[in-house]
């Protein structure tokens, strides 16, 4: 289904596709459908597997599609309680949040910049700087993950996405995204 947005954002409908093909009749056909395949599995994580050294190599590939609940500790789930509540009665996100980063925090954060940054042609629009007051309207469930990554935005549009991106990868290497750490 193609959407146009107008200028005062009223919805036109343009085109509803009842088959989605690949297929390319066309150069753009061509340059917008591979573009667009090449985006989605980017931003998947689905990576091309390297040459193998034989034939009998069995091949596997880490799609990274597990949920984080599994490696959740208790003091994650404390400071997810905290935060939950603290959005629910006062409507906004306690900035705190970033104060002590918990190893699920961290790991949470990296994965976000990864998929930021092989998102290609895709744009983000939730959660971005601009758009952190819209996290009342997704209250079905209301996420921890959705107020951790809103603030974290609001805090790389302040200071800059490059000093965000230096403490994660000073976690990283320390591999501290396993255990506590103390950030902001």
């Amino acid at each position: 289904m193609d959407i146009l947005l107008d200028d005062t954002l009223r919805p036109w409908l343009l085109e509803v596709n009842i088959s989605p093909s690949l297929h390319c009749a066309t150069p753009t056909d061509i340059a917008v459908k591979t573009t667009l395949a090449k985006d989605v599995l980017n931003l998947c994580g689905i990576q091309i597997p390297p040459d193998m050294i034989s034939k009998n190599d069995t091949l596997s590939m880490d799609y990274r599609v597990k949920s984080f609940d599994g490696y959740k500790s208790e003091e994650d789930l404390k400071k997810e309680r905290y935060h939950l509540e603290f959005f629910k009665k006062n409507g906004e996100i306690d900035r705190r949040i970033l104060d002590e980063l918990t190893s699920c925090d961290a790991r949470i954060l990296i994965e976000f910049e990864d998929e930021l940054d092989r998102s290609g042609n895709f744009d983000l629009i939730f959660p971005t700087a601009e758009t952190v007051d819209y996290v009342k309207y997704y209250n079905s469930p209301l996420l921890y993950s959705n107020l951790l990554l809103a603030q974290w935005q609001v805090e790389q549009k302040a200071r800059g996405r490059e000093v965000g991106i230096r403490i994660l990868e000073d976690i990283s290497s320390k591999n501290e995204h396993f255990a506590s750490t103390d950030l902001f």
